[in-house]
């Protein structure tokens, strides 16, 4: 994580340009608003985290949503 994404992921969260959707035992997802306004789905399922934004690496809008989320899958028993 470079220090440049965890700028943008805080930028993101003070701006208000992050929201959850839904939270369940098995995903997360959000809407973020890019800078220049454009919308990106996000989240994590069983595939992993993912963003539909260009970013080839974890992108400063998934670090946000990291920030605001605890992930704690549940376990069989």
């Amino acid at each position: 994580m470079t220090p440049a994404t965890e700028r943008k992921a805080a930028a993101i969260l003070a701006d208000g340009r992050l929201t959850v959707v839904e939270v369940t035992a098995e995903v997360v997802r959000a809407v973020c608003c890019g800078s220049a306004g454009q919308p990106y789905r996000l989240g994590l399922d069983a595939a992993g985290w993912g963003c539909s934004c260009a970013a080839r690496r974890e992108c400063s809008h998934i670090r946000a949503l990291k920030l605001v989320t605890v992930w704690n899958p549940r376990r069989p028993a």
